[in-house]
């Protein structure tokens, strides 16, 4: 589901939620370690009820199975906040950008032990590393891109651009970021943090990604109820258009593979494509689930899927073989979507 579409979905799931039902929403540690640290491969953002701080991060180890919710709160003994939009690994730090609280949260990514918190953002959405000492965060409301010190833990400047901007990568010293209410993909210069160009593409495009032959491709979810998503294939250097695939769906979550040789979205069910032959095939149908987050292990080939349930209660990880055969599932926080591999 396009997360534009499910954030009004949301918002109007959490007031039916408290209005109808007196079930408890807060910290649950089901087969949590009991504060302890240990050792994990795999962290799942989960969002929480948007204007409650319970968003939370999820970890789990693949080799031992062990799960532990809410270790974000166990690990610092307060609540992560509200909305855990996204997760980025940054030499060594997980950047955890927490959207409703206006706040990242710098930790160690071996224990989720805070370093520092990154305050005073409008409405933050994601973290890329453009420098040794430099970072961007993109933003849904403040026009703008700020440049942030991660070694001096300031503000250096704000890049001005017009709308909400969204996933962001880096190519050489450009930067391209997603401008989903504009149709369009930024060009950022990494050096200079200049605003370059922008390149027009389909409605709300949202994610992006460089493929193992440095293109790149991005994902756009589609209007509201409008089943016009599409995936296109951009020269980053020319910055053409050279493919751009219908899905007649809307579309979200796009990632890739290990070797950046397949890439994987979700579309009506979990879809995937060879990036030399560019023909789509969908290997994990919807079901019954509300696919909302998507990953591929990097060492294990596995697909790992979050299952939202219904934007209220707590949600499932439902783990699967690269072909589409189911293998597991465990329970998360609640509204789980953003998946990190370490």
């Amino acid at each position: 589901m396009n997360k534009f579409i499910s954030l009004v979905i949301l918002m109007c799931s959490t007031f039916l939620f408290f209005c109808c039902t007196k079930k408890e929403i807060g910290p649950q540690f089901s087969e949590s370690t009991n504060g302890n640290a240990f050792y994990f491969d795999v962290l799942i953002g989960c969002e929480g009820n948007f204007g409650t701080s319970n968003g939370s991060i999820t970890a789990y180890s693949s080799t031992s199975d062990s799960l532990s919710n809410y270790y974000f709160q166990q690990q610092n003994n307060y609540p992560l906040g509200d909305v855990v939009q996204s997760i980025s690994l940054i030499d060594g730090d997980l950047f955890v950008v927490v959207n409703n609280s206006g706040k990242v949260e710098v930790v160690d990514s071996a224990d989720l032990s805070l370093k520092y918190s990154i305050t005073d953002l409008t409405s933050p959405r994601e973290v890329i590393k453009v420098t040794d000492s430099v970072v961007y965060i993109s933003d849904l409301y403040s026009n703008a891109i700020s440049v942030f010190d991660k070694f001096n833990h300031s503000l250096l400047t704000t890049i001005p651009v017009s709308g909400w901007t969204e996933s962001m990568v880096i190519f050489n010293s450009t930067v391209f970021v997603a401008a989903p209410s504009k149709n369009l993909v930024y060009t950022i210069d990494a050096t200079t943090h200049q605003l370059i160009d922008s390149i027009s593409v389909g409605s709300y495009p949202y994610d992006l990604l460089i493929d193992k032959n440095n293109k790149l491709w991005v994902l756009c979810g589609g209007e509201y109820n409008m089943n016009n998503g599409t995936l296109e294939k951009i020269n980053p250097i020319s910055l053409t258009n050279e493919l751009t695939i219908e899905l007649n769906a809307s579309a979200s979550s796009l990632c890739t593979d290990v070797d950046a040789a397949n890439i994987f979205w979700i579309s009506n069910g979990v879809n995937t494509l060879d990036v030399d032959i560019s023909t789509p095939s969908l290997i994990i149908p919807t079901g019954n689930a509300l696919i909302y987050g998507l990953g591929v292990h990097p060492s294990l080939d596995h697909i790992y899927v979050t299952d939202a349930i219904d934007y209220v209660q707590s949600g499932k990880l439902m783990i699967y073989s690269k072909d589409g055969t189911f293998i597991k599932e465990k329970n998360t926080g609640i509204i789980p979507q953003s998946i990190l591999f370490k």
